[in-house]
């Protein structure tokens, strides 16, 4: 039951990306000429609203853990009484986040001055569908947290996908009926209350959690804040780099720099979506082998997921690093070639940090997470200082370099951490996942770029399509070659035959 939890929560996730990936592809270009370009500008500033008054500022981490504590020592009760006093803390900061809504809707004029009087009023409407569905919504954050923590990972990740589909459906039926841009962003909103009304009904039935709002332990609550701004402070460090290197480019180089970073970031985007598939997924695993003394176990657990973490990232790489090229062309057009380097550069450090997620789950589980936090803050600063260097030198390639070694960097220290905080044996860890990695990775990679590049003489997506065939081939059978010992080699032969 456990592994088919495990098994389907990261396959609906992956369907979730493809979709979210299609989505982008396919379906704005249609809204866009649907709702016109203004009213599209208007939509994603709403959008951006929702996101930015959603962040949850580590609490739902802070939750899922101690839910999962308690758990694994057997102690629901302690959890009704926790989820009671986080959801106080949830309503105190709502509290906070209503005024400077107000604020903000006191001052729209002056902070979106570029807009039009006609386009002012629209935002104004919007604004308030957004503001009110954010408060109603903020303190519902943690829901996510709780079903997390009891391993319900495919209604999770169900009720994460039937919110996608619902906003599309709703967004469809708007735009088809030329409703307006009100009716689009109140179609997201009705997706986000059904997904809420959802999770509350998988806690109803799926776990024994209740809310208790009559004992507040402020020590409790002292810790939980104190774990959630270190968990924000990560959290915040690790996007804000490729949200400020634009700007970086922008001052140290020129707009066309900018624009060929912007697609890799698109891209290393689509890759961290898919490494950070199955992300807190054990960590109510993890504290159970934490609560029965059997941490022994952690690193076999992050050697089994960090190999499969590191097989599925490494097809990816290997794959554009052979035919990425001609996909930058087919997709972007031949000057946005030079973007094809600098996501390869993006994609290196996310393949070293997401095959080790299970230590920095267990750093999460042991409340760890200060000195990984403080590492995630210094890797900002490096990609931030080397960015303003190499960008002036080598543009978009040059803010690559540096987002790439500061993260090499934060691999660096986190590991030092795993080692002597956590005392998990990453030299063990190294041996057993990327030692047996690195010659298939290496030899796929040349075979590859020689076959695509000097064999196959096919253009266009028909070409590619056949390129990504042929490699995906030499790939496979390289890692079961090199990476799998006999035992799983017989396992995917035995499998193979009953198909």
């Amino acid at each position: 039951m456990e592994k088919r939890q495990y098994f389907g929560g990261a396959m609906i996730s992956y369907i979730a990306i493809i979709f979210n990936v299609v989505l982008g592809i396919l379906y704005t270009p249609w809204m866009v000429g649907k709702i016109g370009q203004s009213s599209y500008a208007l939509y994603t500033i709403a959008n951006s609203v929702i996101s930015i008054f959603m962040i949850d500022f580590g609490l739902s981490a802070a939750v899922s853990r101690f839910v999962a504590k308690y758990r694994a020592e057997n102690e629901d009760s302690k959890s009704n009484k926790l989820l009671g006093s986080v959801t106080i803390l949830y309503i105190l900061i709502d509290i906070l986040i209503f005024i400077i809504l107000m604020v903000i809707y006191l001052n729209i004029a002056t902070i979106y001055k570029g807009l039009s009087f006609d386009e002012l009023k629209v935002l104004k409407r919007l604004f308030v569908i957004v503001a009110i569905y954010s408060l109603l919504a903020f303190p519902f954050t943690p829901l996510g947290g709780i079903i997390t923590a009891y391993e319900k990972f495919i209604h999770l990740k169900l009720c994460d996908f039937i919110y996608k589909i619902l906003t599309v459906v709703f967004v469809i039926i708007a735009l088809l009926h030329d409703y307006g841009v009100e009716a689009v962003v109140l179609a997201s909103v009705f997706s986000g209350i059904c997904a809420i009304i959802l999770k509350l009904f998988i806690i109803y039935k799926k776990t024994p959690v209740r809310y208790c709002f009559t004992w507040v332990d402020k020590k409790l609550l002292k810790s939980i804040f104190t774990f959630s701004v270190w968990m924000t402070v990560s959290s915040i460090a690790q996007r804000c780099v490729f949200n400020i290197a634009p700007s970086v480019l922008a001052y140290t180089s020129s707009s066309k720099e900018v624009a060929l970073f912007a697609p890799a970031n698109t891209l290393e985007g689509y890759f961290y979506m898919i490494a950070a598939a199955v992300n807190g997924m054990f960590l109510a695993k993890i504290s159970k082998l934490i609560a029965d003394s059997k941490e022994h176990e952690i690193v076999n657990l992050m050697i089994n997921v960090g190999k499969y973490q590191t097989i599925l990232m490494g097809f990816i790489l290997v794959g554009f690093i052979c035919v990425g090229e001609d996909f930058m062309r087919l997709w972007m057009g031949v000057e946005y070639v030079g973007s094809w380097p600098c996501a390869i550069l993006l994609f290196i450090p996310d393949i070293l940090l997401f095959s080790q997620q299970i230590a920095n789950t267990t750093a999460i589980a042991q409340n760890k997470v200060k000195k990984i936090s403080l590492a995630y803050v210094a890797m900002a600063f490096v990609c931030i200082a080397l960015s303003l260097v190499l960008g002036k030198w080598i543009g978009a390639l040059g803010s690559c370099v540096a987002i790439m070694l500061g993260h090499i960097a934060l691999f660096i220290i986190s590991n030092v951490v795993y080692y002597k905080e956590l005392n998990i044996d990453v030299f063990l860890f190294y041996k057993k996942v990327y030692m047996p990695f690195v010659f298939p990775c290496i030899g796929s990679v040349f075979l590859g770029y020689w076959l695509c590049n000097y064999v196959i003489t096919i253009d266009g997506w028909s070409g590619l399509f056949v390129k990504g065939i042929m490699i995906s081939a030499i790939y496979i059978l390289a890692i079961i070659s090199f990476m799998f010992n006999s035992n799983e080699r017989s396992k995917i032969i035995r499998l193979l035959r009953g198909v």
